[in-house]
């Protein structure tokens, strides 16, 4: 969170399942952490605008899924 704290220029955002350290790799296809993890590599990689709105605007699917805790600031 230190890290999260100094970044400044450019978009940042912290979002965190309390699962622990293994995540949810043991669940159907990777679990929560995994499909978050392909919703951000499809946004930036392929322009995904569906994906973007796991992370993006007011109402993203991760601001409002109350299993996450999110921090963002830039965007």
């Amino acid at each position: 969170m230190d890290d999260f704290a100094k970044i400044a220029g450019v978009p940042v955002m912290t979002a965190n399942l309390e699962v622990g350290h293994g995540g949810t790799i043991s669940q159907p296809n990777g679990g929560l952490v995994a499909a978050a993890s392909v919703a951000w590599l499809d946004w930036q990689l392929n322009g995904d605008t569906q994906a973007a709105k796991w992370f993006t605007g007011p109402d993203c699917r991760l601001c409002t899924d109350p299993r996450w805790k999110v921090q963002r600031k830039g965007f």
